[in-house]
């Protein structure tokens, strides 16, 4: 199957996947589960994790509410939007896990007092929102007015197309790569 292209356009693929179609599923699969699994096994993940966060992205997918929503904006493809909705779940089961992780340890230290676990509690707590900050600061000025656009002031892609002087597609490239940019740093506060 991973040699095989979808045969489906876009329109078809929604379609399918409206009526839960079996196609329209392995098409999805075969557009992006190679991108996802390569993204979990970059980001300290198996390929089984791989696989059950794809299949949690598919059902987030297929709420209709949510498929609704994603239709009616349209602002990019079903891949695109299945492949955001899996690194959204794997940011989120990563974050959980640390503070689920530091929570455990604190427990076990004041119920036992384990030397063992002493210099795991002693490491830092990173604190995101300041590594994030500092990182704004690296990226250069229009990635940052970008990304405060964007995300603060929740200007859509036309206003800030506008205010560039940017063709509405370039808006969203830029974004990535500013965003791009933003993470590198914030998993290397020392670069």
């Amino acid at each position: 199957m991973a040699h095989e292209k979808c045969k489906l356009s876009e329109d078809e693929l929604i379609i399918g996947l409206q009526a839960r179609s079996e196609e329209a599923f392995e098409c999805l699969y075969i557009q992006c589960f190679h991108v996802c699994k390569h993204f979990i096994l970059m980001n300290g993940g198996t390929e089984d994790e791989a696989k059950d966060f794809f299949q949690e992205a598919i059902m987030v997918l297929l709420d209709e509410a949510k498929f609704n929503k994603f239709l009616a904006d349209k602002k990019a493809k079903v891949s695109t939007f299945l492949i955001t909705i899996f690194r959204y779940k794997w940011f989120n089961h990563r974050r959980a896990g640390k503070k689920i992780r530091i929570l455990d340890i604190e427990d076990t230290l004041k119920d036992h007092a384990s030397e063992e676990l002493v210099p795991i509690l002693e490491e830092p707590i990173i604190d995101h929102v300041k590594i994030y900050k500092e990182c704004m600061k690296t990226i250069g000025e229009i990635c940052q007015k970008v990304i405060l656009m964007t995300y603060i002031e929740r200007k859509s892609d036309q206003e800030i197309a506008k205010v560039f002087g940017w063709e509405l597609g370039y808006v969203r490239v830029r974004r990535f790569r500013c965003m791009q940019d933003l993470r590198i740093c914030a998993n290397n506060p020392l670069l």
